[in-house]
């Protein structure tokens, strides 16, 4: 292996990475969606502080039906770095698919180099440069990286990668009976744990490692020769094994694991068949891309679909026996390797109702994809020899090179759109299978919540629940949606019919609870919030739900005590430390009210209401300054909120300033402010 030859390598993986970027740039602009982001990033406190007590839920709590704690700490980083601005967080996700792309290339010419043992050959440069485009600009591979919840993704994958890499380079070494680079060996093993840490499907990666002992290195040659290499591999086996168990225990725990009584083994079995050819298809052409695919309804052996998938899959297996034993390894190799990687998400334990995902081919298709760069790398001799002009094969080798990568750009382009925001996202899932998915229009139905267009949710709200009357979920939100636009009624009826549907879960009693306390009916209000809070006596919510409800029962005392658990719950819940400044003031503690809303402030800097709190207290304190500073700043965030306008008015008319009072009081007039009409006339009398 020469130097050059490696440099060049290094430039190529360079190039391609540096492309792939440059086409994701796109997604900069895309934002947070309402599946799985809100419970990753944005509604998701513990990820807002990087501090022990994180680091300990991280590694020692499920959450979302899973244990990644690397994952929860990229996030965490991404919002100390970038807070809830979706920008920074898409732009981590970019640069880490760049780097996987650049990692692939580097691999793909060192497994093609061992291959054929003669260094860099063109054959080994193109085939690793068009393996290296496939996997950094196919359309398959946007859901990992276009998706923040998919994080774990491109992360699980980075070390993933990095460790094939170094286990490459520890078995090389064995295969020239060095024993110099036993690091290398503990730096993969290091490697795999950081990629079980960030997603459990890096499972599979021992039987990649031993598949690579087979080939391209040699060391596995018979069943006498496998002995030394999976005795190297037992503590990675050990590790997966591990790791497999805590992530079945954590996705049964919270009811993502589908039983078998739903979905009997034999259909799991023909879907996962057919759902190998489909990958394989999409990836050939890929054409009907979705960011969901249902489970389908009808599956037997006899429909002709699953029958060919079947007979397909043992078609192949039977043709890489054949090859293999006339020493043609590569198909064999690729082959497994699609197979075991796809293995931990091919749907043999379902989890959740889709048949299958794009995400799920991020690492699987490097098989399929290497197999297509060593076609595209015989192809300029192949059409030497065909056109017997050298310079006619480069051309048209160049030219088809230049089409793949355009259709590849153009195709990720247009899958990046469907990632820009969830109303664009669900309505792509509801156009592919209309009525078919209730799950979308609650999903959709929520992003038209968030952006205040209320009837909208409701209407899919409620297209989700006749679909399916049993939507827990669905009747909580459309609840809420009810209870925003002050229909109380109808909200309580939603809250008490998810109530029904699952009587052990807190959230619909919490927001009944709110409801009620609303309307005046504090009685049922700390009934529900006791039950909340019986139920799941961690819930921080209710905790601040009820100590607010104390407070307007006369009882602040009390209430600082809800407010306290929920902020040892919650470290970040503005709403409590508003509430608990609330009731330190009302009970004369001006200093820890003051302490509360300073708390407020900082959690979330734009909290108008924050600013007009503290400066309240500071005038009643006698610091008009800083209470002229604090109702400045509000009126700054929120410019027609009159009781800033009232009570900036009032202080500047304390300490003598006529002219300023006057003319806040006419602002909060003007915006029609019956109390700031009435300080006005006041004021002219005087």
């Amino acid at each position: 292996m020469k130097t050059s030859g490696k440099r060049f390598v290094f430039y190529l993986a360079l190039s391609v990475s540096a492309l792939t970027f440059l086409v994701y740039l796109p997604a900069l602009r895309n934002g947070f969606l309402t599946w799985d982001d809100d419970v990753y990033v944005t509604n998701n406190w513990h990820i807002r502080s990087i501090s022990p007590g994180f680091l300990k839920w991280a590694f020692a709590h499920f959450y979302a039906s899973n244990w990644h704690p690397l994952t929860w700490i990229s996030h965490a980083v991404d919002y100390a770095l970038w807070g809830l601005n979706p920008m920074g967080h898409h732009f981590t996700s970019i640069v880490l698919h760049a780097a996987n792309t650049f990692l692939v290339v580097l691999l793909c010419a060192r497994l093609l180099e061992v291959r054929e043992r003669n260094g860099y050959g063109h054959r080994t440069l193109i085939a690793a440069g068009v393996t290296g485009l496939l996997f950094g600009l196919h359309p398959l591979h946007v859901e990992s990286v276009a998706w923040v919840a998919e994080r774990k993704d491109v992360l699980c994958a980075f070390f993933f990668l990095l460790s094939i890499g170094a286990y490459m380079s520890y078995a090389s070494d064995r295969i020239n009976k060095s024993y110099r680079l036993h690091a290398t060996y503990f730096l993969s093993l290091f490697f795999f744990i950081l990629a079980l840490l960030s997603k459990p499907m890096a499972v599979s990666l021992p039987a990649v490692l031993l598949i690579l002992n087979w080939y391209p290195f040699g060391r596995i040659r018979s069943l006498r020769s496998v002995a030394r290499p999976l005795g190297e591999l037992v503590p990675f086996m050990i590790l997966s094994l591990g790791a497999s168990a805590v992530t079945f225990f954590a996705q049964s725990a919270d009811g993502a694991v589908i039983s078998v009584v739903v979905v009997p083994v034999a259909t799991r079995v023909l879907v996962a068949a057919r759902s190998l050819f489909l990958y394989l298809w999409k990836m050939i052409y890929p054409s009907d891309i979705s960011p969901f695919y249902s489970y389908p309804e009808h599956v037997s052996l006899f429909a002709p679909k699953y029958l060919l998938a079947v007979v397909s899959f043992a078609g192949i297996c039977a043709l890489c026996v054949i090859l293999a034993r006339k020493n043609q390894k590569m198909p064999a190799a690729a082959w497994a390797y699609y197979l075991i990687t796809l293995l931990p998400v091919i749907g043999l334990v379902q989890v959740a109702s889709q048949s299958m995902a794009d995400r799920y081919t991020y690492l699987p298709s490097l098989g399929p994809f290497l197999l297509a760069g060593i076609a595209a790398g015989r192809t300029p001799d192949l059409l030497k020899g065909m056109m017997k002009r050298d310079a006619a094969a480069r051309a048209f080798t160049v030219a088809a090179s230049v089409c793949l990568i355009a259709a590849l750009c153009v195709l990720s382009l247009k899958q990046i759109g469907v990632w820009r925001d969830s109303i664009v996202l669900w309505n792509t899932v509801i156009r592919r299978e209309p009525y078919l998915l209730p799950f979308a229009y609650n999903n959709r139905g929520q992003a038209y919540k968030e952006r205040g267009q209320l009837e909208l949710a409701l209407q899919d709200y409620s297209v989700a629940i006749d679909l399916d009357p049993s939507s827990f979920v669905t009747y909580v939100n459309r609840g809420m949606t009810f209870g925003a636009m002050g229909q109380f009624g109808p909200a309580i009826e939603d809250y008490s019919s998810a109530i029904a549907l699952k009587p052990f879960k807190a959230k619909p009693y919490l927001e009944r609870g709110i409801v009620y306390a609303e309307t005046g009916r504090l009685d049922l209000a700390m009934q529900d919030f006791d039950k909340a809070i019986a139920i799941e006596p961690t819930y921080a919510d209710a905790y601040t739900s009820r100590g607010l409800t104390l407070q307007k029962n006369g009882e602040p005392a009390r209430a600082i005590d809800d407010f306290d658990r929920a902020i040892s719950l919650n470290p970040s819940s503005i709403d409590a430390y508003l509430d608990r400044g609330v009731a330190f003031e009302r009970l004369g503690r001006f200093e820890q009210a003051i302490s509360d809303y300073s708390r407020a402030i900082k959690l979330n800097p734009y909290d108008y209401l924050a600013y007009e709190n503290r400066g309240i207290v500071f005038a009643r304190m006698g610091r008009t300054d800083q209470a002229i500073g604090d109702y400045s700043k509000a009126l700054s965030l929120k410019p027609d909120f009159t009781g800033a306008f009232l009570d900036r008015g009032d202080t500047y008319k304390k300490i003598g300033n006529k002219e300023l009072a006057e003319q806040d009081y006419r602002r909060a007039c003007d915006l029609g402010s019956k109390e700031g009409c009435e300080s006005l006339r006041r004021f002219g009398r005087h």
